[in-house]
């Protein structure tokens, strides 16, 4: 397949085929009264009007199907899609609209059609004999045309054409809403093979089998949360920082797809990518969000705790709403930034084994792998990506920080959301010394204002002291409890040094005593 000839825009496609939606496809469903319908039919109009309207290229993924030679040299091969049936037929009723505000004829579009229904197919063939655009912008598009004398009633019934009714009053709604449009510029755009294109597989040419269908329905449906999460997160950095917007569009569908694949194979990691994201955000929001709410804000608040969950199904859509709300009461530097910044490093480097005390625990899966997460596994979450605020990663730093943050966790009780808040408020103020944290915790004029873990976080004071000024410190300390955390970060201790825990804890013990003394 030639990566060049592949690339397909909409006008290319019915200028070479006839394009059939076939019975087997299900109803267009772009149009559904749902919220979810409703997100995805108003961010992929906005997507394609901004392609249009400001000349920046989008790309509508892959579009597959079969190619049916026409018995005549007269009549146009047929093009039986078997997947893309809903981008196909929004971009058709996009072309639909503009074609007539740009006094285009409208023969080409006759070469789109639909079989699923004879009632939708006599519908777009109506849509392509007579004007459908109503001459004041106001106008609801849909109930212009459901007046038309050529409009049957019982086409009301039709789910294909009452979807397709709807998508035309958003395609109406955010054109009328736009200020000197240039319809003939937008058009000349629309014709352009660059503009909105697709990848157009020939499924014979490519010898893909007939099961190739049935396996492309089900990773269509599956995609269908994360690829709008994925489109409107694009588009709302794009509007509000354009190098955050790079790294997700450089990334998303490559190294970041292959990562969380790797943990989350045979399955799609779509699931496991917004759990990522949902993770992070659910922390952020709980530590950031007012205490009493504006009465215009109760709902949004709502709606954020009980739809904005840590570990979405592979079919869980979440509204963009929702993620809107908490980044526009967040800065990107706390919410989007870290994540970038640590799945960029940990693509490239060994991040992983600094991360996780507990083998029980998976810092892409949660507790046990089994998408489970406590208010500790929660903060740590939290204090992991505190760390990545800060583009520059260092390996020892990023183990001391970890070791001290697990340290703390431990050994305090977290156990009910008053606590896990007061956690996230501890962890929050101590993160901005994240990567010099011996160096801040061994100096005792140091402090932080938080209450929160205050007899650990003196315990932690005089271990990074100590640690600091004797390599062997490091090592006992890391073995002071036996625990599987401190081993784990036991920097290659000996056995010797594990015979020197009792030795270290009644060191620490009479340090401590010593220093309440002082005080």
């Amino acid at each position: 397949m030639n990566t060049n000839d592949d690339i397909y825009s909409f006008y290319k496609l019915i200028s070479e085929y006839k394009v059939v939606i076939p019975v087997i496809q299900r109803s267009y469903a772009e149009g559904r009264m749902t919220k979810q319908a409703e997100d995805v039919r108003k961010s992929i109009i906005s997507s394609i009007i901004l392609a249009t309207v400001e000349n920046k290229p989008l790309f509508f993924d892959f579009v597959y199907g079969n190619i049916v030679p026409s018995e005549s040299k007269k009549e146009t091969s047929q093009f039986i899609p078997f997947d893309g049936q809903q981008r196909l037929t929004t971009l058709f009723l996009f072309y639909r609209y503009i074609f007539e505000c740009a006094d285009e004829p409208l023969d080409m579009l006759k070469n789109f059609s639909y079989e699923t229904r004879a009632s939708a197919k006599e519908f777009i063939e109506k849509l392509c004999d007579n004007k459908i655009v109503p001459n004041e912008k106001t106008a609801v598009l849909s109930k212009h045309l459901t007046n038309q004398n050529w409009f049957f009633n019982d086409w009301n019934n039709d789910p294909t054409i009452s979807s397709m009714l709807t998508v035309l009053d958003e395609i109406h709604l955010q054109i009328s809403s736009l200020e000197n449009v240039d319809f003939n510029h937008i058009l000349i755009l629309l014709k352009d093979s660059a503009s909105i294109t697709f990848h157009f597989v020939n499924m014979q040419e490519n010898n893909l089998p007939s099961a190739t269908y049935v396996k492309m329905k089900a990773r269509g449906k599956g995609l269908t949360a994360f690829e709008n999460f994925k489109a409107s997160l694009e588009e709302y950095l794009g509007e509000k920082n354009s190098a955050l917007c790079e790294v997700l569009k450089n990334n998303i569908d490559g190294k970041w797809l292959d990562l969380f694949y790797r943990q989350s194979k045979p399955n799609l990691p779509d699931a496991l990518i917004m759990a990522f994201f949902n993770r992070h955000l659910i922390n952020i929001w709980t530590l950031q969000k007012k205490a009493k709410p504006l009465p215009n804000e109760v709902y949004n608040y709502r709606k954020i705790e009980s739809d904005l969950i840590s570990f979405p199904q592979i079919d869980t859509f979440i509204s963009w709403d929702i993620y809107k709300s908490i980044l526009e009461n967040c800065p990107i530097e706390k919410t989007i930034l870290p994540i970038f910044n640590f799945l960029k490093t940990v693509c490239e480097e060994p991040v992983i084994d600094n991360i996780k005390p507990y083998r029980t625990w998976n810092v892409f899966k949660g507790y046990n792998d089994s998408f489970y997460e406590s208010y500790p596994f929660r903060v740590a979450f939290f204090a992991m990506l505190c760390y990545f605020r800060q583009t520059e990663y260092d390996e020892k730093s990023f183990s001391h920080w970890m070791r001290v943050v697990w340290n703390i966790i431990e050994n305090s009780t977290i156990d009910s959301p008053e606590s896990y808040l007061y956690a996230l408020r501890f962890f929050e103020e101590l993160s901005a010394h994240s990567h010099t944290i011996y160096e801040f915790l061994s100096d005792s004029t140091n402090k932080i204002s938080s209450d929160f873990a205050k007899e650990q976080l003196e315990e932690e004071h005089l271990k990074a002291k100590k640690i600091l000024e004797s390599p062997s410190w490091k090592s006992s300390s890391a073995n002071k409890t036996g625990t599987e955390s401190d081993s784990y970060f036991a920097f290659n201790a000996t056995d010797d040094m594990l015979k020197d825990t009792k030795l270290f804890a009644d060191k620490l013990r009479d340090l401590i005593s010593e220093s309440r003394e002082a005080q």
